[in-house]
C-alpha cells in the first residue's frame, strides 16, 4: 500500500481514491462498507432513497437503517436509522452521502450495543 491511502476492504477491495478510480467513494465502496457494517454488528443494512420535493428542484431523500439480526434485550433498540438529502453540503456525489451516512450508523450501531447495567 502506498503512503497516504486508507484502505478500508473485505477481500482485498479498497477505496475507490486508492484504485484510482475517482476522487472519493463510489457504489463499490458503499457495498464493502454495508458488508463489513452488517458482519460487525450483526445488523441487516437497508438503504431507502426517494424523492423529497417537486420538479424541477426535487431533492433526494436518502434513509439508512440497521436492524438487529437478534432479539431486544434489557430494552435497547431493534434499529437505528439516518436520513440526509441529495444534494446538499454535505457531499459532492450521492455515494459520497451514503458513506458518510453509513459511517454515522456505524456509530448508531455502536450505541445500539453498548452494555446496560442490570438490578441485581
Amino acid at each position: 500500500m502506498e503512503p497516504g491511502h486508507f484502505v478500508i476492504g473485505i477481500g482485498g477491495v479498497s477505496l475507490a481514491s486508492s484504485r484510482g478510480t475517482s476522487n472519493g467513494p463510489d457504489v463499490t465502496d458503499v457495498v464493502v462498507m454495508m458488508k463489513a457494517l452488517e458482519e460487525v454488528h450483526g445488523v441487516q443494512l437497508s438503504l431507502l432513497l426517494s424523492p423529497a420535493g417537486e420538479l424541477p428542484d426535487c431533492r433526494m431523500c436518502v434513509v439508512g437503517v440497521a436492524m438487529r439480526n437478534s432479539l431486544r434485550r434489557g430494552g435497547q433498540p431493534n434499529s437505528v436509522s439516518r436520513k440526509r438529502f441529495f444534494p446538499s453540503g454535505d457531499a459532492k456525489t450521492l455515494e459520497g452521502l451514503i458513506y458518510r451516512l453509513l459511517h454515522e450508523l456505524d456509530l448508531d450501531c455502536s450505541k445500539m450495543w453498548e452494555q446496560i447495567t442490570l438490578d441485581l
